[in-house]
């Protein structure tokens, strides 16, 4: 941030109550120096290290995003411990572009279906689901 629209933000006058986003807290402390007594740090835990929230996460998105009524747990055991397993190297992000992909393969009885309705070919969504790990093939779709 420059100087003076720090100098601005911080300003108690203002009242405000700041709230940054940083990958790198080392380097988000060394830019607000000057203002560090005021700077608090908060961590957020990646979303693989709190597995416990991936499932009622992914059924949020569906109901918000996708406006579904279908539940994650219609998945089935396999797919859900899967997608616990996974890495989730880009979080959230990660998460809300899988969700219409998983809710293809619930809605349809086929992945050729599945990935027709989402515009792309069976191989490139079984790509996406086999990097999650999901190994799904929904009922009627045998070949």
């Amino acid at each position: 941030l420059p100087a003076r629209v720090a100098a601005a933000l911080f300003d108690p006058a203002r009242g405000l109550r700041l709230v940054f986003a940083a990958t790198d807290e080392a380097r988000a402390r060394a830019r607000l120096d000057h203002y560090r007594d005021q700077v608090a740090a908060i961590a957020l835990v990646p979303l693989a290290a709190r597995p416990d929230d991936i499932v009622p996460l992914l059924g949020f998105l569906w109901a918000t995003e996708l406006e579904t009524s279908r539940t994650v747990e219609s998945l089935g055991p396999s797919a859900l411990r899967a997608l616990v397993e996974h890495a989730w190297p880009n979080n959230l992000d990660e998460l809300a572009e899988q969700a219409p992909r998983l809710l293809a393969c619930v809605e349809h009885s086929t992945l050729r279906a599945a990935a027709d309705s989402l515009g792309v070919t069976r191989q490139t969504l079984g790509q996406h689901l086999d990097r999650l790990g999901v190994a799904m093939v929904p009922a009627g779709d045998r070949g």
